[in-house]
């Protein structure tokens, strides 16, 4: 990766004080970028399980079930729908549940969703951590040909891990509906807004608060 262009105006390090993970490096890591990350992998995570009726309430304190020997989950109906001494075949059909198998493919795909979103939005990331307060545009996009290679390996294994049968089980969960496969671009237009802004603020305010504990 070539140098950024401001690069010779900036002062040189203080090798007593400067650390290669300084505490801008842990805010950012968690506070920025990372949590805008989770925040739309959980996003994407959610919107499988309110796709097929799981109620985000139905959630927590949920670990009983999701497996593909879990009994029957419950969703909506009348009450005594829930009742486990009724019998399969005398419940109702205003009952609406999700059996053991139904419950295990629904946190498959949920899992899918969840990782394809990660990888999808660590993808454009990449692309702006290579600089720390230019703009990414005016740095250069393709001046980094080995970055392209190992993206182009990262979208070919997301691809292999999500889609191959007994692959995509094993590892990362299994294909979900399609409607959610473009959740990463909103992740990507909030990454863009943030951390080309922070370098922005940074540029025009090196002595400010966002500077001083965002950049890193």
């Amino acid at each position: 990766e070539p140098p950024e262009g401001d690069v010779m105006r900036r002062p040189p390090r203080d090798a007593r004080t400067d650390r290669l993970f300084s505490t801008q490096s842990a805010i950012y890591c968690l506070f920025t970028a990372g949590a805008i990350e989770t925040a739309f992998c959980f996003m994407a995570w959610l919107l499988v399980f309110k796709h097929y009726g799981v109620g985000y309430d139905l959630l927590p304190f949920s670990a009983d079930y999701w497996t593909a020997d879990s009994p029957n989950l419950y969703l909506s109906g009348p009450s005594g729908c829930a009742d486990e001494d009724i019998p399969p075949e005398n419940i109702s059909s205003a009952c609406h549940y999700l059996t053991g198998p139904e419950q295990y493919e629904v946190m498959q795909e949920a899992a899918g969703a969840y990782y394809w979103t990660l990888v999808l939005t660590q993808v454009l990331h990449i692309f702006l951590c290579k600089t720390r307060l230019m703009n990414t545009l005016a740095h250069g996009i393709f001046n980094n040909p080995i970055m392209f290679y190992g993206v182009a390996c990262e979208i070919f294994l997301i691809i292999i891990f999500l889609f191959v049968p007994k692959v995509n089980e094993l590892l990362v969960g299994l294909p979900f509906p399609g409607e959610f496969f473009a959740i990463f671009l909103a992740a990507w237009a909030s990454m863009i807004l943030v951390q080309e802004g922070r370098k922005y603020i940074g540029r025009r305010d090196p002595a400010g608060f966002i500077h001083r504990w965002f950049n890193w």
